[in-house]
């Protein structure tokens, strides 16, 4: 979608070439569709977001260990979802790490209760 973001595409076969896909046009048909829905600026919060998530995963904010890694692909998804807006919005549009920390101190993502020391 990125790649895609800007140009002047005006069908999916274009939007193959853009994408250097051969074969089927099926892929580059749905990006151009999910980015002509999105926008310009749901791809950057989108792109940001991954950003964020990326760095994260890779150690600049310090979570607990046994709950980092899900702890930040949650905050990815519920990233996304709230800038998308299929989540009603918070008071603010920051979405509480320390809140979704809580949570995951009480379960894991399949439901088992861990403890966060």
């Amino acid at each position: 979608m990125l790649a895609l973001d800007g140009l002047d595409v005006r069908g999916e076969k274009e939007a193959a070439a853009a994408l250097g896909i051969r074969g089927s046009t099926f892929p580059a048909r749905k990006a151009l569709d999910q980015s002509r829905r999105l926008g310009h600026d749901k791809i950057a919060q989108a792109i940001a977001l991954l950003a964020r998530a990326d760095r994260d995963l890779r150690g600049e904010r310090a979570y607990p260990r046994d709950v980092a890694d899900d702890l930040v692909m949650e905050l990815l998804i519920a990233g996304w979802r709230i800038s998308v807006g299929r989540l009603a919005r918070p008071a603010t549009s920051y979405v509480s790490a320390e809140a979704l920390l809580m949570r995951f101190c009480k379960r894991d993502l399949r439901g088992r209760r861990r403890s966060c020391g």
